[in-house]
């Protein structure tokens, strides 16, 4: 809302400037559902983290049965980063909950004020 607005402003979460072309090449999403499942939804893959084992899968493709095909044998490479970057994701969100509290913008807001 800030950039629609025109208005400078400091990003302090995990979300992106929907406005910013710049944005678009790297959009990625995270969920994490309780404390053992996590999904990355990016570039048409989703990358699931579950207690059964971890799986990469097309958005677009199902089986002829219409099931998903886990795609990380044929994909290594895709796999390994995309679960890299959900893991990342995890441990930058768990980080902000502890270490992104007022203080903490406050003395963001200075800091910057002061540049």
């Amino acid at each position: 809302m800030a950039s629609l607005a025109g208005v400078g402003h400091l990003a302090n979460t995990l979300g992106r400037d929907l406005l910013d072309p710049g944005t678009a090449r790297d959009a990625a999403a995270f969920i994490s559902q309780e404390d053992n499942m996590r999904f990355l939804i990016r570039d048409g893959y989703a990358y699931a983290m579950r207690p059964q084992g971890d799986a990469l899968y097309r958005l677009d493709e199902r089986t002829p049965d219409g099931k998903a095909h886990d795609l990380s044998a044929e994909e290594p490479g895709r796999a390994a980063s995309m679960r890299r970057q959900a893991l990342d994701f995890y441990h930058t969100s768990k980080w902000l909950l502890h270490n992104n509290g007022k203080d903490v913008l406050a003395r963001a807001r200075r800091d910057q004020a002061e540049r």
